[in-house]
């Protein structure tokens, strides 16, 4: 088998180099890029229509914590 990188100089060796290690840095930064939109996307659908009910759950804990200071209150006074 014949290496078609054996008759090219070490600066073209270099250069050939580089240049994959760019293609490869850029493709791969492409790829993660597309993977963390896709996430972002996913988690603010996930979490389009939960603030409702988050402000209902603050809500009730408020609740609940005023029934125990209204308990607490009652027995010693």
């Amino acid at each position: 088998m014949i290496n078609p990188f054996r008759n090219l100089k070490l600066k073209a060796k270099l250069i050939i180099g580089f240049a994959v290690l760019v293609f490869t840095f850029l493709a791969s930064s492409a790829l993660v890029y597309n993977a963390v939109n896709n996430s972002q996307n996913i988690i603010s659908n996930l979490y389009a229509g939960k603030g409702e009910d988050v402000v209902k759950l603050e809500q009730l804990s408020e609740l609940i914590n005023r029934s125990k200071e209204y308990t607490f209150n009652w027995v010693y006074v």
